[in-house]
């Protein structure tokens, strides 16, 4: 969403990115990521709604919907998502993650953290998270339980990046492997 925003030729070039992925069958993810210092709302909904539209998998926040679907109903976000082509996964959908596809919702709490250090790069591991699931051939349950470990371990670090847990460490925390030191 942010390289969208940054120029009509970027834009071209997203969409340019989109027709060759789908010319050769390559699956699309996309975070919108927001950035009303770039641009306004007026300006990026049509935009963000038309890649929305073109993706296998759509990655909002849920304060992202209430913008882009102009509503604070919950229920009108859930169906207005139903009708994207791709699955749509909502990040922090009142204490929980929710993935949205056709007649199908299913919701996942978030993982539990001792201690919350930054909440920046949050999204950003959940949907590393989540696409690395994707990617390994796991269901979108799983991987939607992925991208909330990940993004549990992203937040107990300072920084939108630092934190972001190896897939050694990911094993680990999902009690598959022995101590990892870092």
């Amino acid at each position: 969403g942010i390289t969208a925003a940054l120029s009509s030729s970027c834009l071209d070039t997203i969409r340019h990115v989109i027709s060759v992925c789908k010319e050769h069958g390559v699956l699309i993810s996309f975070d919108p990521n927001l950035r009303l210092k770039l641009w306004n709302i007026e300006e990026a909904r049509p935009v963000l709604l038309e890649l929305a539209g073109a993706c296998d998998y759509f990655l909002p926040g849920y304060d992202e919907c209430k913008l882009l679907f102009e509503t604070e109903d919950e229920q009108v976000i859930i169906n207005r998502l139903r009708q994207l082509p791709g699955m749509s996964i909502i990040k922090s959908f009142n204490g929980n993650n929710v993935m949205v596809h056709q007649d199908v919702t299913y919701s996942l709490p978030f993982e539990r953290v001792e201690q919350v250090v930054d909440t920046v790069g949050a999204g950003d591991g959940f949907c590393a998270g989540f696409l690395a699931g994707i990617a390994k051939g796991w269901t979108p349950e799983e991987a939607l339980s992925l991208g909330g470990l990940t993004g549990s371990l992203v937040i107990q670090a300072p920084g939108d990046w630092e934190a972001l847990p190896t897939w050694d460490e990911v094993q680990q925390r999902r009690g598959h492997s022995a101590h990892i030191e870092r």
